[in-house]
């Protein structure tokens, strides 16, 4: 039986495999230990009166939107307890 120096093409694959996957590990170490080592930002002052502004916005937007949502169903509540009650359909105004 002769062995032959020639590597089967599925190893070859395989070798391929591995060397793109140690590659792939190795630049994402990279990439993340450099962004580690980045200095933090020093927090500044306006940015927590922008922060509070944009709270107060975001609850006036719920309140809104709740109340929008409230009304929408008792809305459609009274349509279909309407069209319970009577036999025509419910009419629609603008």
């Amino acid at each position: 039986m002769s062995v032959s120096a020639e590597p089967r093409p599925s190893a070859f694959f395989l070798y391929l495999l591995t060397a793109a996957l140690l590659l792939s590990v190795g630049l994402n170490v990279l990439l993340l230990f450099r962004d580690a080592r980045l200095p933090v930002p020093a927090a500044d002052p306006a940015d927590g009166q922008e922060l509070l502004e944009t709270e107060a916005e975001l609850r006036m937007t719920q309140r809104l939107l709740a109340r929008c949502q409230h009304d929408h169903q008792r809305k459609d509540s009274l349509l279909v307890s309407h069209s319970l009650s009577s036999t025509e359909p419910p009419v629609r105004r603008r």
